[in-house]
């Protein structure tokens, strides 16, 4: 938004610089949720698992064995960047396997990083929104 000074105070509006603003804060936002739900997901599944501590159990993240499925988290970015992806690597698949399981002994780990992580989501990206409005 400008102000321009004149005999009369007249505010003009630069619509396509505000929508482009708007897109930027967007995809900063989008990247800013994007990171804290793959580093809740990333912590979560950091538990040690055997020899040190007992597996999961069907309800639970998958736990810490060798670290390849907590390698395995990561983000793509779709389209023009406002959306993204998180999940697991096809590099590792038993991540994705135990994750979507439906014979009652899935282990959703990123279902329950993002039941603790959408408020700071949110958060995330409405900071992002405001800023860009100031």
């Amino acid at each position: 938004m400008k102000v321009t000074r004149t005999k009369t105070s007249l505010i003009v509006w630069d619509g396509e610089k505000l929508s482009r603003d708007a897109k930027d804060q967007l995809k900063l936002g989008v990247r800013d949720a994007s990171s804290a739900l793959q580093a809740t997901l990333k912590r979560i599944m950091s538990i040690p698992g055997p020899p040190a501590s007992r597996p999961s159990v069907p309800g639970e993240p998958l736990r810490r064995r060798t670290g390849h499925a907590r390698a395995s988290v990561a983000d793509e970015v779709v389209g023009d960047g406002t959306r993204r992806k998180v999940g697991f690597s096809t590099a590792v698949p038993y991540p994705a396997m135990w994750e979507l399981r439906k014979d009652g002994k899935a282990r959703p780990g990123l279902q329950i990083a993002f039941d603790r992580t959408v408020n700071d989501m949110e958060r995330l990206i409405t900071r992002r929104m405001t800023q860009g409005m100031r």
